[in-house]
């Protein structure tokens, strides 16, 4: 038995919106649709195309320092949405609908590359537009990001991530960031954050 109110107790109806802007990120009709990845069915990841070391080099050179926070946020969050890459790494663009776009253009080229992939669901259902895609490091962009460190634990490869999972990996990822947001207003220093699996 505990002390904790019930939501059934007369003259008051069931709490809701106690963590508000979370409730987006619970399983919902959202994870209805196909729980494949969005390469072409028949295809492996990276469409079974090896990408050699000599090519993730040159890939390497191709990059910029916003596409490399980029993959870097990815590897540590494991799974983000458009609209919170744009939130951690487009933060200087004059508003926020021009710091999605120029998100959503930089993970396009990273797809492109090969480097990065989406999920075949939405967070929010289709009509939460390009902000609700929700994308992760493939196997090549882990072993880019790995190139010049030889004491690097051996790459993670992907797997369908169960809805379940999902929503909780990117609770988390939306709680770092709020963190840092709110540091950043309040003009306050955050030292560090462990996400999982630094803090287990």
């Amino acid at each position: 038995m505990t002390n904790r109110p019930s939501g059934h107790a007369p003259g008051k109806g069931v709490e809701k919106g106690r963590i508000a802007g979370f409730s987006r990120y619970k399983v919902c009709d959202s994870f209805s649709y196909s729980a494949s990845s969005s390469s072409p069915s028949g295809e492996g990841e990276e469409g079974d195309r090896r990408i050699s070391r000599k090519q993730l080099t040159e890939l390497e050179m191709r990059l910029g320092e916003r596409d490399r926070q980029v993959l870097l946020a990815l590897q540590r969050h494991r799974y983000l949405m458009s609209s919170q890459v744009q939130r951690l790494v487009f933060t200087d663009a004059s508003s926020s609908s021009a710091g999605l776009r120029a998100a959503s253009r930089c993970l396009k080229k990273l797809r492109e590359m090969g480097l990065i992939d989406s999920l075949a669901r939405r967070i929010g259902g289709v009509r939460a537009g390009s902000g609700s895609l929700v994308c992760y490091l493939t196997h090549a962009g882990e072993r880019l990001l790995r190139l010049h460190d030889r004491t690097a634990a051996p790459c993670r490869r992907f797997f369908e991530p169960s809805p379940y999972f999902l929503s909780h990996t990117l609770a988390v990822a939306e709680v770092s960031i709020q963190l840092q947001e709110i540091c950043g207003k309040e003009k306050m220093e955050l030292p560090s954050i462990q996400l999982e699996p630094e803090c287990w």
